[in-house]
């Protein structure tokens, strides 16, 4: 587990207040003192950076308020930053000469300092500063100087950060897709492109005594960078960016600061994404909210309370030699495939699910899931083998009757090279005019096309596709959401050879295009980038990370932009949610789950996949909220906490945990007998669950009582669903079955409970009555038999 600081009561008595903030500190003095021969101070009102005659930074503290250092990260000699090229890498300690001087400006104050590299033919200018209006953060900026007679590629590794603790007790913070969380005393070096799978681009760091770190570029145009950790000298973190010299483009200046900015962590994770969010939700990407997109697609609200369902008509077809994927003809592929959902089959089994389990999801249709056949992207999933147009006509048709919302898989940003009209110019190119290296799935060769040609190529599509559908479809956007900048050299393209932000702009514009062509479908993509987020609507979680020893996890885009999207499962079906473990992890993030299609619940009934779908009819009224707080306790649980929900969950401790206190905006929350990997939700609208916990009080009022460890409690819009479970442990691999639980009689009661359910109470699926025995008491307790294996009892 996470050794953080334990949760109590009183210690979370600040969370009445519902909204983490750290207020700014107020302007005040920022200073420069020092000289060329002795080295150079700059201080603002809680940060001091201290910066030698010879250029190098070699210490940043964090100060109290009386300017008394509270934290002191002392740097290696010549470690700040360095510039790699062909294989070598060079530093401060490499620098022929160095100039260096201070300044004072309308702004703050600073240091600037120029290094001549002779032996890579580059000067670097580096400025370290201080703003009076800030005062608590550093800002680091870097240009390149050179004289090449060619294109050079290199690596400049910046606002690196060595000598931090790597301790147990010390964990780095990355917003890698759903939020990863790496103890720093077992790391191994990583980078990550951002953009890229990064949702966010910052890092942090904690060293669990109360100090802690953000790293963020105000890079908010798409550079091509790399987030960078690993061992060296305790604990690294830093930034690389990819930058290609050209002849005549000096200086190469990226138009955006490095921040660095040490802050006090008593509350880790949440202190780190709220001195993030003071930036990115200030961003253009950041002013259109979940609520805005619900009023332009009100089918959307349909999606995030019903889940999605996945479909697929081809899946993929893997073909591996020696373990690895490789390509295959399409002869030898038309061999192999058979489809598997056609438009009939899907159509049937929707029908059927529907009737079998009440409910009204939407559809995820993959037409090529392993993109075999895909037509990638010149048309919308259509095959002869699936009955072509004409046959997608009238399954669009029949969804419609049926008010049904079906998501189509599509790439916009990956071609095959076997589908007609492929054009090899039109791809991402390498320095050496080839192109880049295609990614072999589903026995195909996929290139990356250079977003400027593949924009026409998807809106043709797009339009065509919703011809069809008008705004009873949407679209899963693959691929695009996870997309990182790329320097191409396709002479077509026409980018610079510097590259720059040229390559990612155009992607955006892709996504933007895509957008516009159709203002009513619903968009949801792979990950999710800050930038992109005006353009997509929803986006999966993926599963935990980790084993909550060395790595895990953590909701930082939620703490930061969890108002301006839907968190959905919706491009993993197959990851089934009948694991317990990954399920009470999604239930901590807030996620509409749902389910493949290709498993036997959609013909036999499961009562665990009925409390999946009336789970998230709970979650979707704070669908459009931002979450507020994610506690981490090293008891095993954890908790999330919305303005208007209240999510706790037994992730890591084997036993059943006697009693979780949370304050929160609802009040004073105890959720008592959490099972492992059991959860519970409370929320304002008097909508609850208890997913393997016996009790749920709020300001000490009992929500809803039961006698039996093995079950499942819903209440939601519709009513109340009860369904027996047997609870495993996450790491026996099997899947759970009701066979095992305890079937003893229910003794049930509380004020949570909804008026007159004894008397509604039937089974589902028949509708049968529930023999219950109703005892004398004021909270309408009842007593009565435990569920059957494959029985739901419902109100409704």
């Amino acid at each position: 587990m996470i050794p953080v600081r334990s949760l109590v009561l009183s210690a979370l008595a600040s969370l009445a207040a519902a909204a983490l903030v750290i207020p700014p500190l107020p302007a005040g003095p920022v200073s420069v003192t020092g000289s060329a021969a002795n080295g150079w101070e700059i201080a603002g009102d809680a940060l001091r950076v201290t910066i030698t005659a010879g250029g190098d930074m070699r210490s940043i503290e964090r100060l109290d308020a009386r300017g008394q250092a509270a934290w002191r990260l002392n740097l290696p000699t010549s470690s700040f930053w360095s510039l790699g090229r062909s294989g070598k890498t060079w530093s401060l300690a490499d620098a022929g000469s160095v100039s260096i001087a201070s300044f004072r400006d309308d702004r703050g104050v600073g240091v600037k300092a120029v290094y001549d590299l002779k032996p890579a033919g580059v000067r670097v200018h580096l400025t370290w500063r201080i703003d009076t209006a800030e005062g608590d953060r550093l800002r680091v900026r870097y240009s390149l100087d050179h004289d090449a007679g060619e294109p050079v590629g290199l690596r400049f590794n910046i606002a690196a950060l060595s000598n931090l603790d790597a301790t147990a007790d010390a964990w780095y913070v990355l917003p890698y897709r759903s939020g990863k969380l790496y103890r720093t005393d077992a790391v191994k070096y990583e980078e990550h492109p951002a953009p890229g799978h990064l949702w966010m681009q910052w890092t942090g760091y904690h060293d669990g005594k109360g100090n802690g770190l953000v790293s963020y570029p105000e890079d908010t145009t798409g550079f091509l960078k790399f987030a960078q950790h690993g061992p060296a000298g305790g604990f690294r973190m830093g930034w690389s960016e990819s930058v290609v010299l050209t002849p005549g483009q000096s200086p190469y200046a990226p138009p955006y600061d490095y921040v660095i900015r040490p802050l006090a962590t008593p509350d880790p994770i949440n202190d780190l994404a709220v001195a993030y969010a003071e930036f990115g939700r200030a961003q253009s990407w950041a002013k259109q909210k979940l609520s805005d997109k619900l009023k332009a697609r009100p089918q959307l609200a349909d999606t995030i309370r019903e889940g999605i369902v996945k479909f697929v008509g081809f899946g993929a077809l893997d073909i591996l030699e020696d373990g690895k994927r490789v390509f295959a003809p399409r002869e030898r592929k038309e061999r192999m495939a058979a489809p598997y959902h056609t438009f009939e089959r899907a159509l049937r089994e929707a029908r059927g699910l529907e009737a079998l389990y009440d409910i009204r999801p939407s559809y995820r249709y993959d037409g090529w899931w392993g993109r075999f056949d895909a037509h990638y992207p010149s048309v919308f999933p259509v095959s002869d083998q699936l009955g072509g147009d004409a046959k997608f006509t009238w399954f669009q048709e029949e969804n419609r009757k049926d008010n049904r919302h079906i998501l189509y898989h599509l790439n916009p940003v990956q071609y095959d090279a076997e589908e007609n009209g492929f054009d090899i110019e039109h791809m991402v190119a390498l320095a050496s005019g080839q192109p880049l290296r295609p990614d072999i799935w589903g026995g195909n060769r996929l290139y990356l096309a250079s977003p400027k040609f593949a924009t026409a190529d998807n809106v043709r599509t797009l339009s065509r596709l919703h011809a069809f559908t008008g705004p009873a479809a949407g679209v899963f956007w693959d691929v695009i959401g996870a997309m990182a900048p790329y320097n191409d050299f396709n002479p077509r393209a026409g980018y610079p050879a510097w590259g720059g932000d040229h390559f990612y702009q155009d992607v955006l514009k892709l996504f933007a295009a895509l957008r516009e062509t159709a203002p009513d479908m619903t968009y949801g993509t792979e990950d999710g980038q800050e930038q992109m987020l005006p353009y997509f609507d929803w986006a999966p979680n993926y599963r935990s990370y980790g084993n909550d020893k060395t790595v895990s996890w953590a909701p930082l885009v939620e703490l930061v932009y969890g108002d301006c999207f839907a968190n959905i499962v919706g491009i993993d079906g197959n990851n089934r949610t009948y694991n317990d473990a990954t399920r009470a992890v999604r239930a901590l993030y807030g996620a509409s789950m749902g389910h493949d299609a290709r498993s036997a619940w959609i013909r036999d009934y499961t009562p665990v996949v009925q409390q999946i779908f009336e789970l998230n009819r709970v979650f979707a009224p704070a669908a459009t909220e931002r979450m507020q707080r994610h506690l981490i306790d090293p008891a095993g649980w954890r908790a999330s906490i919305w303005t208007g929900q209240v999510v706790v969950a037994n992730t890591a401790s084997p036993d059943v945990l006697a009693a979780v206190r949370v304050s929160s905006p609802l009040g004073d929350v105890v959720i008592e007998g959490l099972r492992p990997n059991g959860f519970a939700v409370v929320t304002r609208d008097g909508s609850w669950t208890a997913w393997g916990a016996r009790k749920i009080s709020v300001d000490g009022k009992t929500l809803v009582s039961t006698s039996n460890p093995d079950s499942i409690l819903v209440r939601n819009d519709r009513g109340l669903t009860m369904t027996s479970y047997d609870f495993r442990n996450r790491d026996r691999g099997t899947e759970p079955s009701p066979q095992g639980c305890n079937l003893d009689a229910w003794q049930i009661e509380g004020d949570g409970l909804p008026a007159g359910w004894l008397e509604k109470l039937k089974t589902w699926p028949g509708k049968q009555p529930v023999n219950v025995v109703a005892t004398a008491s004021a909270t309408a307790a009842a007593s009565l038999p435990a569920p059957g294996e494959t029985q739901v009892y419902r109100t409704f």
